[in-house]
């Protein structure tokens, strides 16, 4: 019962971290990733779509 259960939290954290670029800008249109990018130090090595999984996985309740 836990092994599925545990298989089936995986697979949800898996999805979210795979957010296509179309999808991110579908969900927050105003996004600007230089910005993001040059005002968070920590984040200044990440690709582009590092960036984007970031900020959606957690940039947006750090409010950054």
């Amino acid at each position: 019962m836990n092994k599925e259960r545990n298989k089936e939290r995986n697979k949800e954290r898996n999805n979210k971290q795979l957010l296509t670029e179309q999808d991110f800008y579908i969900l927050y249109p105003d996004f600007d990733i230089i910005y993001y990018k040059n005002n968070n130090n920590d984040l200044k090595h990440m690709s582009n779509i590092d960036l984007m999984r970031h900020y959606h996985n957690h940039g947006k309740f750090e409010f950054r």
